[in-house]
C-alpha cells in the first residue's frame, strides 16, 4: 500500500443549498448488509492513475484551527471491475426506495462527471470510527505565509486531541493523495496499522420518517429562495429587537448574550439594567476615520478635502495622521451587522450564516480578520462618544450550528459564539409579541442543525419524494 486518499466531507458552497452526494458515505444502501459504498466529493472524480492503487480512504470534516477532524476510515476498499461494473451497481443500489441515480443531489450544478453516483465499495465491518478525535494537521497553509503546525498542535492537545502530521500533503482542497511509502508520513502510516482496532462506524439505516420536527419549509423565504441569506436574517434581527420587543425584553436579550459571552470567555458577567438602542449595518469606521481617509482621498475634491481637513483640525485637534494612518485605516474598512448599545453595554454583533470571517489580511506576524475591525471600531467610537466612553465593549458572533467551527485567527478568547440552536431556544421560550415572530422562530430553526444533519435533512426530504 503506497497511497492513501483523504477526501473532506460536506464542506464548501456546493453545499450550501445542494445535497452533498458524499452523505451515501455514511449510510446503508436498502436490502445490502454485505457492503456500502463511497462517493469522493465535490463531483466523484478520482485520478485514473491513482484508483487501482487505493487501498484506504480517510474522511475528514471541516477544517478547525487549521487541521482536518478524521470523521472517518474506511480499512478496507474494493474497486469496481470497469464502468460497466460500476454502471449496473448504481442501477441496482437504492436508499429509502429510490435508485441512487434519481436521487437530486445536484439540482442547480452540472459537470460531465455528474453521471458517477458510486466510486469505491466497503465491505461489511471496514468502516471504521475513532474511538477519541484525532485531527491531521497538513504541511502547510498556502493561504498565509505564517507557519501555524505549532500553534494548531497545542490547541488539538489543550482539547484533549491526537494529531498527525503529514509531511507534504495539505487536503485544503476537497481530495489528497498521500504517499505512505518508505519514510514518507510515518506518522500516518502508524494511524492507519491500528485502524483494524478501531470500533465499527454506525452506518444509518435510511428512515424516511426522520424530519426536521416542528419546521414549516412552505413559507415565504423558501419561495423567494432566501433561506441561507445573511443579510435577510440580520434584518430580521433587527426588526424583532427593534421594533418587536419591550425596553425589558430587550434587557432581557441583552443579558442573555452577556451570560453567554461571561460563561464562554470565564469572565465576570455584568447584568445590564438600562434599554439598548439598535442600530444595523453600522459602518465600522468612525468619523474620525473617515475625515482622515477624505483628507487623502483621490476622488475627493478639493474643497472637500479642505472642509474635512478643518473639521479634523478643529473637533480633533491632538489626531495625528498621514498617509500611513490612510493605509491602516483601509484596512479597517467594514460593516458591523448590528449593534446594542447604552453607556454601560456596547455589543457588537456579526452575524454569519454560511461565510467564514472576512477582511483577512496579515499584519507582522498575526492574522487580522473583521474581528479586529470591530475591536478597533468599538474603541475610537467610544473615544467619540463621551455617553458611551466607559461602556464594556462585546463582540460575538451569532450563526448556525453548521457553520460554529469558524476559525477565529487568535481571537477565540475575545469573542463568543453564539448558534441559531441557543438563538432559537431563546426566542422559543421569550416569545414576541410582534406579527412576524412566528415566521422569524421557523426561519431560526431551520439553522439549528450542524452542516452534516442539514444534509441528512435534505437527503431524507428528497427521497420522500
Amino acid at each position: 500500500m503506497n497511497e492513501v486518499l483523504i477526501i473532506k466531507m460536506f464542506v464548501g458552497g456546493f453545499n450550501d443549498k445542494n445535497i452533498g452526494h458524499e452523505v451515501i458515505n455514511f449510510y446503508n444502501p436498502d436490502n445490502c448488509e454485505d457492503k456500502s459504498y463511497i462517493y469522493v466529493p465535490p463531483l466523484g472524480k478520482v485520478a485514473m492513475d491513482k484508483y487501482k492503487g487505493i487501498e484506504k480512504i480517510i474522511m475528514v470534516g471541516p477544517p478547525e484551527n487549521y487541521s482536518y477532524p478524521i470523521l472517518a476510515i474506511a480499512d478496507v476498499v474494493e474497486k469496481f471491475k470497469d464502468d460497466n461494473d460500476r454502471k449496473l451497481t448504481e442501477e441496482q443500489t437504492s436508499y429509502g426506495g429510490k435508485c441512487v441515480k434519481n436521487i437530486a443531489f445536484a439540482e442547480d450544478h452540472q459537470d460531465d462527471n455528474a453521471f458517477v453516483h458510486l466510486n469505491f465499495i466497503v465491505p461489511h465491518g471496514k468502516l471504521k470510527h475513532p474511538n477519541c478525535k484525532i485531527c491531521l494537521v497538513p504541511a502547510k497553509n498556502e493561504r498565509f505565509t505564517v507557519d501555524k503546525r505549532e500553534e494548531c498542535k497545542q490547541k488539538i492537545e489543550k482539547q484533549g486531541g491526537k494529531y498527525i502530521l503529514l509531511d507534504s500533503e495539505n487536503p485544503q482542497h476537497s481530495v489528497a493523495y498521500c504517499d505512505i511509502s518508505g519514510e514518507n508520513n510515518k506518522q500516518l502510516k502508524g494511524l492507519l496499522e491500528d485502524v483494524k482496532n478501531w470500533p465499527e462506524y454506525p452506518l444509518k439505516k435510511v428512515e424516511l420518517t426522520t424530519a426536521l420536527d416542528g419546521y414549516d419549509s412552505n413559507n415565504f423565504l423558501a419561495f423567494i429562495d432566501k433561506e441561507y441569506e445573511e443579510q435577510v436574517y440580520t434584518n430580521m434581527l433587527y426588526s424583532i429587537i427593534k421594533d418587536g420587543m419591550t425596553v425589558q425584553q430587550r434587557m432581557d436579550f441583552s443579558n442573555f448574550i452577556l451570560d453567554e459571552v461571561s460563561k464562554q470567555l470565564k469572565t465576570a458577567f455584568v447584568e445590564n439594567n438600562e434599554d439598548l438602542t439598535v442600530s444595523k449595518e453600522k459602518n465600522s469606521l468612525t468619523d474620525i476615520q473617515s475625515l482622515i481617509l477624505t483628507c487623502f482621498s483621490k476622488k475627493a475634491g478639493k474643497k472637500t478635502k479642505q472642509e474635512a481637513a478643518t473639521k479634523l483640525a478643529k473637533d480633533y485637534p491632538t489626531i495625528v495622521y498621514d498617509e500611513k494612518s490612510v493605509e491602516i485605516i483601509e484596512k479597517q474598512r467594514g460593516r458591523v451587522d448590528l449593534l446594542l448599545e447604552n453607556q454601560y453595554h456596547l455589543i457588537v454583533v456579526e452575524n454569519k450564516i454560511k461565510s467564514a470571517l472576512n477582511g483577512l489580511y496579515e499584519d507582522g506576524d498575526e492574522i487580522k480578520t473583521q474581528l479586529d475591525k470591530y475591536e478597533n471600531f468599538a474603541r475610537f467610537y467610544k473615544e467619540e462618544n463621551e455617553s458611551i466612553r466607559n461602556a464594556q465593549t462585546t463582540v460575538v458572533v451569532f450563526t448556525p450550528n453548521y457553520n460554529a467551527n469558524i476559525e477565529f485567527y487568535g481571537k477565540q478568547n475575545c469573542v463568543a459564539v453564539i448558534t441559531y440552536s441557543k438563538l432559537y431556544q431563546y426566542f422559543k421560550g421569550n416569545p414576541v409579541n410582534y406579527k412576524y415572530f412566528k415566521e422569524f422562530l421557523n426561519a431560526l430553526k431551520l439553522h439549528i442543525c450542524n452542516r452534516e444533519e442539514e444534509i441528512n435533512r435534505r437527503f431524507i426530504n428528497v427521497l420522500k419524494i
